[in-house]
């Protein structure tokens, strides 16, 4: 395998000294639309629902970006500790961060409960990380439900950093 490898980089050379497009490849597109359909079981559309990027870290700016009215007092949650793009983002966007805080006490998981609830009528976006970098933690099923009906009576986003999706405490699973 290491020279078939070395082949293959051999043959592409010429292809490392351009950038990609900004929209991504057709072939990769399609490669993470099937990745996401068989891991998932959700069917996108390559062409106008997947966007490649250089890691999350543009991916997750951008989406603040565009999310963010900042004419309205915006509020951006986020898990404290924290990605610090999350914060970046928020306050290039026109957005207050309100950092949701994860301690022992919450068992390393950020306390949704604990948000007044003015800044939950101000919250257009709310950033979640599970498996959490640097906790660990990973949100069950029941935190999930109770951050979906917070999202439902209140209206934000959750901006669900999945860059941690693919690591187990158990491979077996």
């Amino acid at each position: 395998a290491p020279d078939t490898v070395k082949q293959a980089l051999f043959d592409h050379q010429a292809l490392f000294e351009k950038y990609p497009p900004t929209g991504g490849y057709p072939e990769l597109k399609e490669a993470i639309g099937n990745w996401i359909e068989k891991r998932y079981g959700v069917k996108l559309d390559p062409a106008s629902q997947i966007l490649p990027t250089n890691g999350s870290r543009e991916a997750l700016f951008a989406l603040t970006q565009v999310l963010i009215d900042p004419t309205q007092d915006p509020v951006v949650v986020m898990p404290n500790p924290f990605y610090q793009i999350y914060e970046g983002a928020a306050k290039l966007a026109g957005a207050q961060p309100y950092f949701c805080p994860m301690t022992a006490e919450t068992g390393f998981k950020p306390d949704y409960s604990s948000i007044p609830e003015d800044v939950l009528k101000r919250t257009q976006l709310l950033f979640v990380c599970s498996p959490n970098n640097p906790t660990g933690t990973v949100l069950s099923l029941e935190d999930w439900r109770k951050l979906f009906d917070l999202s439902d009576k209140h209206g934000f986003v959750i901006g669900s950093d999945e860059c941690y999706s693919e690591i187990y405490f158990d491979e077996d699973n």
